[in-house]
This record gives C-alpha cells, sequence and structure tokens, in this order.
C-alpha cells in the first residue's frame, strides 16, 4: 500500500473530523488487512473481482 498517499487521501476527506487520530487508525487498520491476508491492498481495489476474492 502506498502509505503515504493513503495518508494524504484521508486527510483531504471532508467527512472525517478528527483527522490524525482517525488517519492513524485507517491506515493501521489497512496495513493489518494487507499483513494477516498477506495482500497488497492497492493491487486488490484495482478489480472488484479482486476484491470480491479477498473477501470471500
Amino acid at each position: 500500500m502506498r502509505e503515504f498517499d493513503f495518508a494524504r487521501f484521508l486527510n483531504e476527506q471532508g467527512s472525517i473530523s478528527s483527522k490524525d487520530k482517525a488517519v492513524r487508525s485507517r491506515v493501521a487498520k489497512a496495513k493489518k488487512v494487507e499483513r494477516d491476508l498477506g495482500v497488497n491492498l492497492d493491487e486488490i481495489v484495482k478489480s472488484d473481482d479482486h476484491t470480491y476474492a479477498v473477501l470471500m
């Protein structure tokens, strides 16, 4: 995962009120998913089929 780009994207979202804490939490959760499932989220989200396969 391109962590810096993901964090920047989250910081730009108007719906997130507590930027620092919320962004760190979301990045940490994404990194945990990558570690636990052995995937790269950048690759997974490129295709609905890949996303569906990981969810199953």
